[in-house]
């Protein structure tokens, strides 16, 4: 991964640091961003607003707006309905079309209004505004008319294979990690009455009005989030002393876990991956401290890649209003990227040699893979502002035209059928599929009720890593609805399915 600066936010105020970024789903020339200002304390608000570019990412600081909270908020009021706090995470909404966001505003609760692709606010909603999501249901465990710790959220992110469920993570000291059901129709969403159910899957310190004592067993901070269509992946640090001074060294076990979806969540049921109580992996001493900014998953060979930093604790961790770091961590240099995949029966981890590596408060806190070039991810930082990266690490699967292999002497070691990209979709998708030995292979498409819709490739087929694209259209040529649609590859006796969302 080769990086560079990309220019920086527009800043509202000398400390501003950006929390997150999105593309916006129906154009990928508008990106919006979160941002706030440098750590505070559990119970402080801090500054900050929603911006937006239009220019994909690109230009200077006068290239970036504030459409809603920010500093020009006076007297505790809001600027388009959002309160001038700290935005810790914000997500686009996967259903309909595409424009409703959910923003979370540090202790002040959770946020809902639509975006235009051109980033400017629709009035079709709330005349323009952002409103509070208020749902007594939502409330119970994470009361909505409090401040304070409960609200000290860290990202916000829908379920590829559930376009209802909405997972939601906390910052320090409140932490964990919830699914919340929503209604499933939201063309019309009512804040008051917009969830069906919230549950606990990663478990925190703070759950309704409960405050849990400081254990290693309790995810106490959240930094980043990734869902997959069979995982929850949480970059967070576990366990904090109890003691009101922090011992260096000693209060934080950070890295990568894994939870395990499931209809009836345990939420104690959790793998380490990266980092942990055992200091995974061995070779590495300063696993304890490790804490996990960026978090992604590659749209091309479904790997997960991970942004980690080293931290560690200062003796006097006071408050300073000359200090950067309020919380009492002094930031190691050195960052690297970790690419986690799969065999099929367990994970493997390895970090990228060609990473970044020496860059002072690098604090990679989020990562995107650029929707028109799969090869290029932008990551922001915490004061050191916006890297664009270009993968050039190892070989890797690449779109290529229908049925053509990669331009690679290596054969696939297994069979294989890969996510389609971009998914969901609208008009169309790539589903990639490898096979390590000639032979007949079918892939098809089919509905929700086990119909066949669409005949993509029925035919013997060379070894190789191949591609083919489905244009949403059934096999006389007409296009099929919005839904849920199953790919199924059948190869060498073996079955494999993928689940694709087509949204029209």
């Amino acid at each position: 991964m080769v990086a560079a600066p990309a220019g920086n936010f527009a800043v509202v105020s000398r400390r501003q640091r950006q929390h997150h970024l999105a593309f916006h789903p129906q154009n990928a020339n508008t990106v919006i961003a979160s941002a706030g200002t440098r750590n505070l304390r559990p119970n402080e608000v801090g500054q900050g607003g929603l911006l937006k570019n239009t220019l994909a990412g690109a230009g200077g600081p006068e290239d970036w707006e504030i459409i809603a909270g920010g500093p020009s908020v006076v007297g505790g009021g809001t600027f388009a309905g959002l309160p001038d706090a700290m935005i810790q995470a914000f997500v686009f909404d996967v259903k309909d079309d595409r424009r409703g966001v959910f923003v979370a505003a540090r202790n002040r609760g959770i946020y809902y209004a639509r975006i235009n692709t051109d980033g400017t606010l629709d009035g079709s909603f709330n005349n323009g505004q952002f409103a509070k999501i208020t749902d007594d249901d939502l409330d119970a465990v994470i009361p909505t008319s409090s401040a304070g710790g409960h609200h000290n959220y860290s990202r916000l992110i829908f379920d590829p294979d559930n376009m209802d469920h909405l997972y939601v993570a906390r910052h320090w000291p409140s932490g964990g990690v919830f699914r919340i059901e929503l209604v499933s129709n939201r063309t019309n969403l009512d804040p008051t009455n917009c969830i069906v159910q919230v549950d606990e899957v990663i478990r925190g310190r703070i759950i309704g009005n409960t405050i849990r004592s400081f254990s290693t067993d309790h995810a106490s901070e959240v930094i980043n989030l990734l869902v997959t269509d069979e995982h929850v992946f949480a970059g967070m640090t576990c366990g904090h002393l109890p003691s009101s001074q922090d011992s260096p060294g000693e209060n934080y076990t950070g890295g990568l876990i894994q939870w395990a979806k499931n209809e009836n969540p345990n939420p104690d049921q959790i793998e380490w991956i990266i980092g942990g109580e055992n200091k995974l992996p061995s070779s590495d001493p300063t696993s304890m401290t490790m804490a996990i900014g960026g978090l992604a998953q590659d749209p091309i060979s479904s790997n997960i890649i991970a942004a980690t930093y080293r931290f560690s604790l200062r003796e006097n961790n006071s408050a300073d209003s000359d200090n950067p770091k309020l919380k009492g961590e002094d930031n190691y240099k050195l960052m690297n990227l970790w690419e986690i995949t799969s065999n099929g029966q367990q994970l493997q981890v390895t970090r990228l040699s060609n990473s970044i590596t020496q860059h002072q408060w690098p604090d990679a806190v989020t990562m995107a893979f650029f929707p028109n070039n799969p090869d290029k991810i932008i990551m922001p930082t915490h004061g050191n502002g916006i890297w664009i990266g270009t993968y050039n690490g190892p070989p890797r699967k690449v779109v290529m035209p229908a049925e053509s292999a990669q331009n690679d002497p290596r054969l696939p070691e297994r069979f294989a059928l890969h996510h389609n990209y971009p998914n969901p979709f609208n008009p169309a998708t790539v589903i990639k599929y490898d096979l390590p030995e000639a032979g007949e292979t079918s892939i098809a498409i089919f509905d929700v009720l086990g119909r066949k819709v669409r005949t993509l490739v029925n035919k013997q087929q060379e070894a190789g890593y191949h591609a083919v694209t489905w244009n949403g259209k059934n096999d006389k040529g007409a296009f099929v609805g919005s839904g849920l649609y199953f790919c199924r590859m059948r190869a060498n006796n073996l079955n494999f399915v993928r689940k694709l969302t087509l949204l029209r």
